[in-house]
């Protein structure tokens, strides 16, 4: 009984702060009106549709994030390469043959 008196206090307490919920995405089944195959056809063209951008718009954030790491990684390689070449930018001599 104690629980249950809590656990109302706590959602009470949340919402006068506005604590955010979080949504979560779940299947389920949805009536699809009567119409015929044009109905059936819009719906599933709608998700199809959907499906298409929702898949471009992930594969374009994901080749972002892989150029950037790509880009993060041949930065560090390159770095490496030239301290253990000995050639640093800071530490470039120039000698003049003629002097």
């Amino acid at each position: 009984m104690l629980r249950g008196n809590l656990s109302a206090a706590r959602r009470k307490f949340e919402k006068a702060i506005g604590v955010p919920t979080v949504a979560q995405a779940s299947l389920g089944t949805i009536a699809v009106p009567s119409g015929g195959q044009y109905v059936m056809a819009t719906i599933l063209g709608t998700c199809v549709l959907s499906f298409a951008v929702t898949h471009l718009l992930y594969f374009l954030a994901v080749g972002q994030e892989i150029a950037a790491l790509v880009k993060a990684v041949s930065r560090i390689f390159r770095m490496l390469y030239q301290k253990a070449s000995g050639v640093d930018r800071m530490q470039i001599i120039r000698i003049d043959p003629n002097a």
